[in-house]
């Protein structure tokens, strides 16, 4: 741009006066010039960019969101498309664990059935090592319908770790949580050599 005598900023705020882009080309080079600038787009148009029936222009504009949008970080999970989906995942992955605890939660409660496994995992290892585990745990506890399934749901999380890197969880609650584990193990209800792979 600068080579052609051309200012990026004035042809964004041009543009960001006119209407709204329809096309998917259109919206790409605001949502890109915003990018090159490190401009917020103004709320609406951010807003009409996350809603665009082009999944390349959501897939930016979600890359596009602040620490402070949780709320429109945590919509995109929903996205049908995948870019757009791990794009959510991976700017997620920049928040606190705190932050975004209770929006996950509730995620995960009310879709895990419906989600398919990838998402399902990517969703679930935004949490800590141990705390995918308490929420596992804590599942099992309230849903003894569904034992069996959770039951798995906890065998194949001890059988997917090799060491649990966690420097969030105290250690008091992950002893607590081996601790549960192990009375599973002793009425056959996880594999001992499960419980081995976590409490070894």
């Amino acid at each position: 741009a600068p080579l052609s005598e051309v200012d990026p900023l004035v042809v964004l705020t041009e543009q960001l006066n006119q209407d709204m882009p329809t096309g998917r080309r259109d919206w790409l080079g605001v949502l890109g010039l915003a990018a090159e600038l490190s401009i917020d787009l103004p709320q609406p148009w951010h807003t009409e960019a996350l809603r665009s029936t082009y999944s390349t222009v959501r897939e930016v504009a979600v890359r596009l969101l602040r620490d402070d949008q949780l709320p429109e970080l945590l919509g995109a999970l929903d996205d049908p498309s995948d870019k757009v989906f791990f794009a959510a995942i991976a700017q997620l992955n920049k928040q606190s664990w705190t932050s975004m605890k209770a929006g996950l939660d509730a995620k995960l409660d009310r879709d895990w059935p419906d989600l398919p496994t990838a998402r399902r995992q990517a969703i679930l290892q935004l949490r800590p090592g141990w705390q995918q585990l308490a929420y596992l745990l804590g599942r099992l506890e309230t849903e003894s319908a569904l034992q069996a399934f959770w039951l798995r749901q906890v065998g194949l999380w001890c059988d997917r770790q090799y060491q649990v890197v966690d420097p969030i969880t105290p250690k008091a609650e992950r002893e607590a949580l081996v601790e549960k584990l192990q009375k599973l193990a002793a009425h056959d209800l996880i594999r001992s050599d499960s419980l081995a792979r976590v409490a070894g």
